[in-house]
């Protein structure tokens, strides 16, 4: 079943919020042409996502009705590709996709990205009949613009809710890049089942998917929270980018003096590094020992990253100047990264396209 409902249904990415970022207007505009049309434009591009059909039974195969689904997605991308929510998926290597339309096809997870809850999956044989859906840019998106989730809540397939975007929620938390991530806040009904479906604008364009919803009653009534298409068109359909594979969360004000970070420009407490990426190689350390910051789930123990190229990290109007910096680099140029770790300041040189020095 889906997992973002009932007990578990607030992921640790909730604690993460930061303050609200109000903008109001209507850009987006109503539903162009009424939302029916819309709808139906767009309907055939949402899956449903199943388990796995036992081995050596082929998709739709015996053994489907002891199965739940868990949860949606949608078509969005390349031929096949489809974005859902991590916590759909992150048990499986493989599972099964249900159309639009009634059929059945298994489709490999490709890529998870646990602690921002977006993920890619590849659908086999897809027929040709089922195009993606247009995806769009959500930092157009302004509080106020109507929206809508076409998901299969309780396992009712092609379902619509429609509201409005509520807010937009910036973290603490970076995944990938020095950015803050931001979440979108919708009022559009979500349940069970809803989880990794896409919301859409008054154009029939992806604006995000459905990660989780806050409730108290077990229901609807409650705050439904969408991964914006910004962040997982960066995570998951574009090139990787210098920080790809790193985890951070944001050190600032207070919270950095109380971690000793030196200096008043705080800086990035490293969570994760995966194996083989560029922070791997530039010898950075995730974090291994867990704590509460500020209600936020975070991972002490790690390097807090404090400047590159001699910016410092930690004031976010920094980052587009760090962005220009790093794409200034030639192929065989080096980087330097200022890290504190165990109390003491130190300096690392890396070549993007070799090893540390």
């Amino acid at each position: 079943m889906d997992t973002a409902y009932g007990v578990r249904k607030v992921p640790a990415i909730l604690r993460w919020i930061g303050a609200a970022v109000l903008m109001w207007s209507v850009s987006a505009g109503p539903f162009a042409g009424g939302l029916g049309d819309v709808y139906r434009r767009v309907a055939r591009t949402v899956v449903e996502i199943w388990p796995p059909p036992p081995s050596g039974t082929a998709a739709g195969g015996s053994g489907a009705a002891d199965r739940q689904p868990l949860g949606s997605g949608v078509l969005v991308g390349g031929p096949g590709l489809v974005v859902t929510a991590a916590h759909v998926v992150a048990d499986f290597e493989d599972v099964e996709i249900m159309l639009a339309g009634g059929e059945r096809r298994l489709a490999k997870v490709e890529r998870v990205e646990g602690l921002a809850d977006v993920a890619s999956l590849k659908v086999r044989d897809l027929p040709p009949e089922y195009a993606p859906a247009e995806l769009g840019d959500s930092d157009a998106l302004s509080v106020g613009d109507e929206v809508f989730v076409v998901g299969a809540p309780y396992g009712m397939r092609s379902t619509l809710t429609a509201g409005h975007v509520s807010a937009r929620r910036v973290s603490r938390a970076a995944y990938g890049s020095l950015s803050p991530f931001v979440l979108l806040q919708t009022d559009a009904a979500i349940n069970a089942g809803n989880s990794g479906g896409p919301l859409f604008d008054g154009q029939g364009r992806v604006m995000g998917v459905v990660s989780y919803i806050v409730t108290e009653s077990g229901g609807s009534q409650g705050l439904g929270f969408v991964i914006p298409s910004s962040g997982f068109r960066r995570l998951l359909l574009e090139r990787p980018g210098f920080w790809d594979g790193v985890d951070f969360y944001r050190l600032e004000g207070d919270l950095a003096g109380a971690l000793n970070v030196p200096g008043d420009k705080g800086g990035l407490l490293v969570q994760r590094v995966e194996e083989g990426s560029l922070g791997a190689r530039a010898g950075l350390r995730g974090g291994n020992i867990p704590a509460t910051l500020q209600d936020d789930e975070v991972w002490l123990g790690g390097d807090v990253l404090l400047a590159v190229q001699g910016i410092a990290v930690g004031p976010a109007e920094n980052v587009p100047r760090i962005e220009r910096a790093l794409a200034g680099i030639p192929a065989s140029g080096e980087v330097t990264v200022t890290v504190l770790r165990a109390g003491a300041v130190r300096e690392f040189r890396i070549r993007p396209n070799g090893p540390e020095r």
